[in-house]
């Protein structure tokens, strides 16, 4: 048997609605409309939702109105969350061992050139920026459900890392982590089978990229070309999630490797001729930025 659920609800609204409160039968009709909508329709509403009919959500009555009451499928509001707060704790502790590691792999120096002299950096941030960025994009896409998405969001925070640790050291932003990011972010994000959204993301590579390529040349000694291949791979989950995102997160990188710039200035450790490394505050804008987007 079929019901229409929108066109019962409405006729019973409807004629309670226009009962008066002090006739007898505008009480009756009231209560009936309250039993009708929760015990019949309610009934028939969850009966033909578990095999899928098509039926409208379970409505129930507040005074004279409706209002919408989603059922819950399969687990619970607190098994859910339950179940994303562990998977926030392990994903910590995964991104807390990966930085570790990474600290103790880059002790070494080895990415340093011959001319790249110097005493090497402790880099005693790697583990808990590792572990917040993990914790903070499982938190992020829990209710995603998006597997290529959260793939992608893990290679680029595994690469952005030692980007960051690299370009704080040594200014430099190395094509061997780079260059292969690009195309590994850009296979899982197709992965999605979301052509608008890819098709998006490949123009806001494109444009991110083109976008830095032309700064880096008229402004020489100002951005380098890692800067502009970086763009490139931000530019990718940015633009998945949308053009404002993109803009979002390069303004940020922007503005935050200017307000770094300036208290490196105040606090007289740098002048206005010294190089800052963007590439970390492009990461942290881009990261805060994906981690915000909905």
């Amino acid at each position: 048997m079929r019901v229409d659920c929108r066109g019962v609800a409405h006729v019973v609204a409807r004629s309670a609605r226009n009962a008066r409160p002090s006739d007898v039968r505008g009480l009756v009709l009231a209560r009936s409309a309250r039993n009708v909508l929760h015990g019949r329709v309610m009934g028939l509403v969850r009966a033909r939702s578990v095999h899928n009919v098509g039926c409208p959500p379970p409505w129930s009555v507040v005074g004279v109105g409706f209002v919408h009451r989603p059922p819950t499928r399969g687990r619970s509001l607190h098994q859910t969350d339950a179940m994303t707060a562990v998977a926030v704790v392990l994903a910590a502790a995964l991104g807390a061992a990966y930085g570790g590691w990474l600290r103790r792999a880059l002790a070494r120096g080895g990415y340093r050139l011959v001319d790249e002299t110097g005493p090497l950096p402790a880099l005693r941030w790697l583990a808990p920026v590792a572990a917040l960025a993990a914790a903070g994009a499982v938190w992020h896409l829990g209710d995603v459900h998006r597997w290529g998405l959260s793939a992608a969001y893990a290679v680029l925070i595994a690469v952005s890392l030692p980007l960051a640790a690299i370009d704080l050291d040594v200014h430099r932003l190395p094509d061997r982590l780079t260059l292969p990011a690009i195309p590994a972010v850009a296979v899982l994000l197709a992965l999605e089978w979301d052509g608008g959204r890819m098709l998006r993301a490949l123009v806001c590579a494109v444009l991110a990229g083109g976008v830095f390529l032309l700064l880096a040349l008229a402004v020489p000694g100002g951005l380098g070309l890692g800067d502009v291949k970086l763009a490139a791979l931000l530019g990718l989950p940015l633009g998945w999630w949308g053009y404002p995102v993109l803009i979002q997160g390069l303004a940020g990188g922007f503005v935050i490797g200017g307000i770094v710039s300036l208290v490196l200035v105040l606090a007289r450790r740098a002048t206005r001729h010294t190089h800052v490394a963007l590439g970390p505050s492009l990461l942290v804008g881009a990261l805060g930025a994906l981690l915000t987007a909905t």
